[in-house]
């Protein structure tokens, strides 16, 4: 189960309250919102937040507990110089930016059994337009996540509310999108999409690659998981027997097939997943998790 909290990343609309960040600094390019900076205690109802989840998920079945610190989420916020200019004991550092990471993933460790594994998604690259968690800064967080006793490490890249199509590659899904904005918005978000993101974010398979190479020094004895547009099987045995990660990820490919390594062991060498991105398009408009390659249902 992957535990996660939106903190800017989100809306009024759907939570009910101005969403909360690690600073007020700027309104974002998706929500145009102004998040709330969350105080001291806020911050540690977080992270005990974040250890009674893992602690939920285990007692639940749970294999692993997944903590997530990229693409955009609180974490990631918290650990990005970009997102967090508090010059408190949640940042003004890297070492304090990194805090509520640490703490988080320290609790758990001392709240579950020993044996079950810790995993933690972060960015490799934040890609945003100043400095946020660039490889070198991943480089230094990686580090100090092996000393603290995680796991397994999965680099990602992107800020979904900032240029969401760096995060997933492919096609822009301009009118699927817009289908869900208001009216007065349709406009500016098309010509938006149109100028700032068509064409500019190309399907490249394996796009971390190269950041995450630059990481991987810093792994230590922590097993590494890579994703990044993986679509064809030789691709994915290259990764792993070259060194490059010890497990590959995917996401899109299993919404339009499920059973897709059933059909890599039967003889399948490539996923059918063209990166449309229509199944994007569908969550924004709070449509089922579903291939929608063929356009979305009727409204």
């Amino acid at each position: 189960m992957i535990t996660s909290h939106a903190g800017q990343q989100t809306h009024k609309a759907l939570i009910g309250q101005t969403p909360l960040g690690p600073s007020r600094k700027r309104r974002d390019p998706t929500y145009f919102i102004k998040p709330l900076e969350m105080t001291d205690a806020q911050v540690r109802e977080v992270i005990d937040a974040f250890v009674k989840a893992a602690e939920h998920s285990v007692k639940a079945g749970s294999d692993m507990v997944f903590v997530h610190a990229g693409g955009g989420d609180l974490l990631n916020q918290f650990i990005s110089p970009f997102f967090n200019v508090r010059e408190d004991d949640w940042g003004g550092s890297d070492e304090k930016r990194f805090r509520i990471l640490r703490e988080i993933i320290e609790k758990i460790r001392h709240t579950i059994d020993d044996r079950v594994p810790i995993l933690v998604k972060m960015n490799c690259n934040d890609r945003t337009p100043k400095a946020g968690v660039t490889p070198e800064l991943a480089k230094k967080y990686t580090a100090w996540l092996s000393e603290i006793g995680v796991d397994a490490v999965e680099l990602t890249s992107g800020i979904k509310f900032y240029n969401h199509m760096n995060c997933w590659r492919g096609a822009v899904p301009v009118r699927e999108s817009i289908r869900s904005f208001p009216l007065w918005k349709k406009g500016p978000g098309w010509l938006k999409m149109k100028l700032t993101m068509e064409g500019k974010y190309e399907f490249e398979e394996g796009w971390n690659l190269e950041d995450e190479l630059h990481v991987k020094p810093a792994m230590g004895n922590m097993r590494s998981f890579f994703v990044g547009g993986l679509r064809r099987i030789d691709f994915m045995e290259e990764i792993v027997e070259k060194g490059y990660a010890d497990f590959v990820c995917m996401g899109r490919p299993f919404i339009r097939e499920p059973d897709l390594v059933k059909k890599f062991k039967e003889g399948k060498k490539q996923a059918d997943c063209k990166s449309c991105n229509k199944c994007i398009g569908g969550v924004i408009n709070q449509l089922p998790t579903a291939c929608y390659r063929n356009g979305l249902p009727l409204a």
